[in-house]
């Protein structure tokens, strides 16, 4: 291996081939080193001359040699391009087999060296990925460390544009093989401890080790070489930016262990598990408005990212086309924050971009749209139309339809033909919906519609325990307000969501606007009118009555909790603060407890899934 360098060597033109009739399919790249071979000039020369990366020329030159189209004089030299004997590295500085010192300090020599050319650059997390691409699509063989502080960094190993692995320094015992396994339920501690000491008499590696010891199957090794991959790359998430030195070699070590890994579909994991979704969310919030689509050619093939049918359906289906970004939210068929990752998981891997206008023929792109929105219409509800929660409130429904109806007459005045008359027909289905649901009784009428009974009352009932969470334990009045409102809007007949609503409207307003402070204690009232034998419009009422210093009211009505609930501890600590002047050590406890107490919509629920049961089992028998 010593004698010689590998790109000073002439290759000569194989004469016992008939080269008018190739053994083998040859790209462009390849056709224009193989019309240069001329026993004369070296690997080194055609390297310069035809501006080809050594380590691309390294890939033609093996592909040309193993199938006999040159040859060299050495037989040695011959033997290591076909791979049958390991190519030399004697530029590589000391990153050898036999290379003494740890990892770490076999890297510091390689990077170090006067002689090595190194790149050096900073990161931010972004441009991490965008690194890594350019690594893969230039197919490089070598070394890339990654620092967030100095003396620690994860190096990543590369061959050929592929990454075969990654390790830290320092150690992170945490991202060990046998660890991992540990954590993932597949093998023991005592197992995890015994593998570690096998290996220093084996010469093995752990996972070997515990393959040889019968610990684990064979079989989950390359899953789980992977995941550590992942592992030790996720610390990179956190680091957010860096800076790093890429180093350019000949041929890797065979001490660094290849791991069976996919670079795209590791870029992915770390975006889909790791990545900060607030970010991503960011980022794609302002491009909602954008086209989104597939980038050709893909720097990756869609089968190395592995994905399931969900996935590949809106690369290899949705994406067939452009898509402006807020019709793939839609269309997509995920979860909104699944879809977020997913098309930023796609746009870092370089698999699709954004673009200000579609690829496609416009018109027909933006008809197709129009078809494809008017669809969807007939199948969707009349809040869906005006984009707007089944909740929604008189004001959230004329927001909406205000805002919708301006956007599409502006346009319609941009358009003509047919993509205008489609345009005309979303504006009439927004009419449609808004004369439908303008006011309360109408939406109450269409929900009864659309909606079973069951789940308005017991939907609603959601709505006031959130309400009552937010109004008794964090007192966020406005947030309490809002739930409030929302659930009376969707059922108005429970007298205990009009006291709520009452006493947070009050607590907000008194004393410092009367009007809107005596329109809660109104409806506190309204609700002891409809139902005097509550428990929550009496604790209101008494409520209440503190806060306007009315003290002796205020125990004669919490006295009427008690006596219909004897149990109600809030109601007791509220009276013993009345009359002592003291919040009792128990008091947020008493109120959690009132406030996770089971509805008369719980119960009711309760019952109907008990006799729904007996049915089922009657039925059975």
């Amino acid at each position: 291996m010593a004698g010689y360098s590998r790109f000073e060597q002439s290759p000569q033109l194989n004469s016992q081939i008939d080269f008018t009739r190739l053994p083998v399919a040859l790209d462009p790249k390849e056709i224009q080193v193989l019309s240069h071979v001329n026993g004369m000039l070296t690997l080194g020369d055609m390297s310069q001359n035809l501006h080809i990366e050594r380590s691309d020329l390294e890939r033609v030159i093996i592909k040309l040699v193993k199938n006999n189209l040159i040859f060299f004089d050495d037989a040695n030299v011959q033997a290591a391009w076909r791979g049958e004997r390991p190519m030399p590295a004697e530029d590589d500085f000391g990153l050898t087999e036999d290379s003494a010192g740890s990892e770490a300090e076999v890297l510091d020599r390689v990077f170090e060296h006067p002689a090595a050319k190194v790149e050096r650059g900073e990161w931010e997390l972004d441009g991490f990925f965008a690194l890594l691409n350019r690594l893969h699509r230039d197919r490089v063989t070598g070394v890339l460390r990654t620092f967030v502080e100095h003396g620690r960094y994860k190096a990543l190993f590369f061959e050929h544009g592929e990454l075969i692995n990654v390790s830290s320094v320092p150690f992170n015992s945490a991202e060990c093989l046998g660890r991992l396994m540990q954590r993932a339920g597949r093998v023991n501690q005592e197992k995890v401890l015994k593998s570690l000491e096998r290996t220093r008499s084996s010469g093995r590696l752990q996972g070997e080790e515990l393959v040889a010891m019968g610990a684990i199957r064979e079989d989950w090794l390359p899953e789980m070489l992977r995941v550590q991959v992942e592992v030790k790359l996720t610390e990179i998430m956190g680091w957010e930016r860096g800076h790093y030195e890429w180093r350019a070699l000949t041929v890797l070590p065979e001490r660094v262990v290849r791991v069976p890994c996919s670079l795209p579909r590791v870029i992915f994991a770390l975006v889909w598990k790791r990545y900060p979704f607030q970010r991503i969310k960011e980022f794609l919030d302002q491009r909602t408005g954008l086209y989104v689509g597939r980038m050709d050619p893909s720097p990756y093939l869609l089968e190395s990212f592995e994905f399931g049918k969900p996935i590949s359906r809106i690369y290899s289906g949705v994406l067939e086309k452009d898509n402006l970004f807020k019709r793939l939210l839609v269309v997509a068929n995920l979860k909104p924050e699944q879809t977020y990752r997913v098309v930023y998981g796609l746009y870092l891997t370089g698999m699709i971009d954004f673009f200000p206008e579609s690829r496609e023929d416009k018109s027909v792109a933006r008809i197709a749209e129009l078809q494809d929105r008017l669809k969807q219409i007939e199948k969707e509800t009349l809040f869906d139309v005006l984009a707007v929660h089944w909740t929604a409130n008189d004001q959230q429904i004329e927001e909406a339809y205000q805002r919708h109806r301006a956007e599409q007459l502006a346009v319609i005045e941009k358009t003509d033909g047919l993509e205008q008359h489609m345009n005309q027909q979303l504006v009439t289905h927004l009419e449609r919906a808004y004369n439908a649901l303008r006011s309360a009784p109408a939406r109450q009428e269409y929900r009864r519609e659309i909606f079973d009974g069951e789940f308005i009352v017991f939907g609603s009932d959601i709505l006031r325990q959130k309400g009552e969470s937010l109004l008794f334990t964090k007192e966020e009045l406005d947030l309490a307000i809002a739930e409030l409102r929302s659930a009376i809007e969707v059922y108005d007949k429970d007298s205990e969501y009009w006291a709520a609503l009452g006493l947070a409207l009050f607590l907000k307003f008194h004393p410092r606007s009367i009007h809107e402070a005596e329109e809660g204690r109104r409806m506190v009232r309204k609700a002891l009118a409809m139902k005097s034998d509550s428990e929550l419009n009496n604790l209101c009422m008494g409520i209440l009555y503190k806060h306007e210093r009315r003290n002796q009211q205020a125990v004669e009505q919490l006295e009427k909790v008690i006596k219909i609930n004897p149990k109600n501890r809030f109601a007791k600590l509220e009276i013993e603060e009345l009359k002592t002047g003291k919040r009792h050590e128990d008091y947020e406890l008493a109120v959690r407890e009132f406030v996770e107490r089971r509805s008369k919509a719980d119960r009711d629920f309760d019952k109907k899934l008990a006799a729904k049961r007996k049915e089922t089992a009657e039925q059975k028998a």
